[in-house]
């Protein structure tokens, strides 16, 4: 999920695999105001959560970071939502009912020393 996108995204490799039918390319702006060519639009594409079906609309898209977004497109359609960062918990009411998503744990990170020398100039 992705507040800062309008629209829902898919990658172009994810859409290959699925064998989504797209209507043809277009153009998107992404927040630095750069042009990115996208490469189509998929209507009407059932994904499964944990247990929710949601029929969304995704262009088709390279990005970083994951396969799928779902933007504010379909965040909008939520109303209010819980979200708690710290249990990683995404509460919301979807056709009526009451949703809880639960993100997956944080991978375990080590601590990271950095050590600076200054160089002695002659």
């Amino acid at each position: 999920m992705d507040g800062g996108s309008t629209h829902n995204f898919i990658q172009p490799r994810a859409a290959k695999y699925l064998q989504l039918s797209t209507i043809p390319h277009l153009a998107v702006m992404v927040g630095s105001g750069q042009r990115l060519k996208c490469e189509g639009l998929a209507r009407q594409i059932t994904l499964s959560i944990q247990g929710s079906k949601l029929v969304e609309d995704f262009y088709v898209l390279s990005f970083e970071g994951s396969d799928v977004v779902l933007g504010v497109s379909w965040l909008s359609k939520l109303g209010h939502v819980l979200t708690d960062y710290a249990t990683r918990e995404f509460e919301f009411t979807l056709n009526g009912n009451k949703v809880k998503w639960k993100g997956d744990p944080p991978m375990d990170v080590q601590p990271i020393q950095l050590q600076l020398e200054k160089n002695a100039c002659n």
